[in-house]
């Protein structure tokens, strides 16, 4: 799905490969903890935890 999704993004004017390529593809759950972690009212620091669980419709 990586490659498909990476062999699209060039016809459409992403720069996807060398050093000025800014795309990452990653899963759903790695978003929604980058985002979840960036975007808690309470920061996180070095060695914290948090659970990120799939309800079903969408992350908690």
């Amino acid at each position: 799905a990586h490659e498909t999704t990476r062999s699209c993004a060039e016809p459409a004017g992403m720069q996807v490969t060398g050093a000025r390529s800014r795309l990452q593809i990653i899963t759903k759950p790695e978003a929604a903890g980058i985002y979840a972690a960036r975007n808690m009212r309470l920061g996180l620091n070095l060695g914290d935890t948090f659970v990120l669980c799939d309800v079903g419709g969408g992350y908690v």
